[in-house]
């Protein structure tokens, strides 16, 4: 895979997650401007308990949650990309970032 076919690729994935999240965003505000509902913080954990029970802060806040996880799937797509072209300097980058992330998120810095 060149260089060029990779970048295509994850340009490709960051437009698509922005464009879903802003979608999944404008959904949640005109549900909410239709169905207004008390505005509060829902934990990550709760976000489609809440959707499911038809709040419409939770489909804003699912929106962001796409929004934020759309940079990792960057680095997973690269990583798969590493793999396939066997560019295992990048791989071992990759799989680096990727653990700091993760722990980044489990130990919640």
């Amino acid at each position: 895979m060149t260089p060029e076919q990779l970048n295509k690729i994850v340009s490709l994935v960051l437009r698509l997650g922005m464009w879903l999240s802003l979608g999944i965003m404008i959904v949640g505000l005109v549900w909410y401007a239709v169905d207004p509902v008390p505005s509060e913080v829902i934990p990550v954990e709760k976000v489609l308990d809440q959707l499911f029970h038809g709040n419409p802060i939770a489909m804003l806040e699912l929106g962001i949650l796409v929004l934020i996880a759309t940079p990792f799937l960057r680095l997973l797509t690269a990583l798969a990309a590493f793999v396939y072209s066997k560019q295992y300097k990048f791989v071992l980058v990759s799989l680096v970032v990727i653990a700091i992330v993760l722990l980044g998120i489990f130990i919640k810095v």
